[in-house]
């Protein structure tokens, strides 16, 4: 398997023998030119953008541009086993599903998984042109609708199928428990940021903290006890793209096998303008409903039953964004109000101020 870790490595030879490995009916790269992508540094990946010259068959309809994403190398040391294997589920995620996938992703030209290092090379089309947001930007209550109903699509796709379960490469927290925050953690942790002053917590927010302390285990539980499809698990505002108005979704690094509730609680929380999510989205889960239920009329579910989900899918993020290192430094945090304001996490917060959600965790 020919993969390519280095910028060094991007070289003209190199490309044409990544994209004859990949069958990518490319035509031949006579030279390529490289710019680091400003922001496009993940936790374990940097992006470039090649200009490339073609020649032979195809050369004037090939696409002027790509985007190579590559490994972060200062990162690879540090890596633990389960975060290297999101390398491979992005890159199976584009061989296996993106060729049929009913929504929009970014078309993979390559897609080259390194089975001994769990390391991967993809290239992409180039997005550059299409509008994307910031982490602490807002997206349009449109956009975000077309988002949710688009997911509905892949959600219905894959609901409850059995084809899940031979994608092995997918994360499944059921039964891994990646990214979940045991209830002793956030009992330790929750107190801390309290005192800390980091948020400004309403008497619901706090109720919440207090109730989670205890049942977080039990979110869980119920979580994994609901409806399972195939789900991309990190949407916010840097991984949607819109052509015009139609969604593109990118990074599948974290994809999972897991209660589709989990994608509509993190979509509307990041992207939404913070204090109108539980306003908006019981509009947006029934537009989901009917939309899945076209697509996948076995669909059993209430309005009622899939927002309990995105309740408890909210207080996962809730946990996962402030207490997934089991050492967050929350006195930083409230020293610094541009950081607490900026980012996903403090959204997240926001959208747990609500007592819909601290009814569903009362009820586990």
């Amino acid at each position: 398997m020919y993969l390519l870790a280095e910028k060094s490595q991007i070289t003209p030879d190199a490309l044409n023998r990544l994209f004859e490995a990949a069958s990518s009916g490319l035509p031949v790269v006579s030279e390529v030119e490289m710019s680091e992508i400003a922001g496009g540094y993940g936790y374990l990946s940097k992006s470039f953008r090649l200009r490339l010259k073609w020649t032979g068959a195809g050369a004037e309809s090939a696409p002027p541009t790509l985007v190579a994403k590559l490994p972060l190398p200062e990162r690879l040391g540090e890596t633990i086993p389960s975060s290297r294997r999101m390398y491979r589920r992005e890159a199976m995620f584009h061989r296996v599903v993106a060729p049929e996938a009913p929504i929009r992703t970014a078309k993979a030209w390559a897609s080259v998984v390194d089975e001994a290092s769990g390391l991967a090379t993809l290239v992409f089309e180039d997005l550059g042109g299409f509008d994307t947001f910031e982490d602490d930007e807002t997206v349009s209550v449109e956009r975000v609708e077309r988002s949710v109903m688009q997911l509905a699509r892949l959600h219905a796709r894959y609901w409850n199928s059995g084809e899940l379960e031979s994608m092995d490469w997918l994360a499944y927290p059921a039964q891994t428990g990646v990214d979940q925050v045991p209830a002793e953690r956030f009992a330790k942790l929750w107190p801390q940021l309290v005192a800390s002053g980091a948020y400004e917590l309403s008497s619901t927010q706090l109720q919440l903290g207090e109730l989670l302390s205890e049942r977080m285990d039990g979110v869980y539980e119920a979580l994994h006890a609901g409806p399972m499809s195939l789900i991309h698990a990190d949407l916010h505002q840097e991984n949607l793209f819109f052509d015009d108005d139609e969604p593109v979704f990118i990074d599948w690094a974290s994809a999972e096998r897991a209660n589709p509730a989990k994608d509509i609680a993190k979509l509307t929380a990041s992207c939404l303008e913070p204090g109108t999510v539980g306003t908006l989205r019981p509009e947006m889960v029934r537009a989901y409903l009917g939309e899945l239920r076209r697509r996948s009329p076995g669909v059993g579910m209430t309005a009622g039953e899939m927002e309990r989900f995105v309740h408890l899918a909210m207080c996962h993020y809730l946990a996962m964004m402030t207490f997934l290192s089991d050492s967050p430094d929350f006195d930083a945090l409230a020293a610094n109000v541009e950081t607490r304001t900026d980012f996903t996490s403090s959204r997240v917060i926001t959208a747990c101020d609500s007592e819909e959600i601290v009814a569903a965790v009362e009820g586990v």
